[in-house]
């Protein structure tokens, strides 16, 4: 006779993140299992598709797809925005600077700074803002 533990929800929830972990291929998943929630959702937005990875008060974490030839325009938040690029690259416009960035760089924006963005080719970005934005991503 085979003596096993019965597979639980929280057994289903992980392989669910295991398999989404594998899609978005990423090396690895990393679970707080603190008092916040996961929310993982595909958005149909054609422009930049935003895949949200972690949304809780503290922190918002999304990985976004932007095609080729894509700008942002101008904006400002209250919370700290905080860049990683996972492929591709994007120049961040400031009122007086561009700073570009390329694959692998992480870069901070302080609350209230004016910024906008362009890709030139095809990029994926892993974004996220402290606190979590009410409005990014798009839910």
């Amino acid at each position: 006779m085979k003596y096993g533990r019965r597979r639980t929800d929280d057994d289903k929830n992980l392989d669910t993140l295991r398999k989404l972990t594998e899609k978005l291929n990423f090396s690895r998943l990393v679970i707080d299992k603190g008092d916040g929630f996961i929310n993982i959702s595909l958005k149909d937005n054609k422009k930049a598709p935003s895949i949200n990875l972690l949304h809780i008060p503290e922190l918002a974490i999304a990985k976004t797809y932007i095609p080729k030839d894509s700008e942002f325009p101008k904006h400002a938040h209250a919370e700290w925005e905080l860049i990683l690029i996972y492929k591709g690259d994007m120049t961040l416009i400031f009122d007086d600077e561009e700073k570009r960035l390329e694959e692998g760089d992480f870069y901070y924006i302080e609350p209230n700074v004016t910024h906008g963005a362009k890709c030139v080719k095809e990029t994926i970005m892993i974004g996220m803002t402290i606190p979590a934005s009410q409005h990014w991503p798009k839910n």
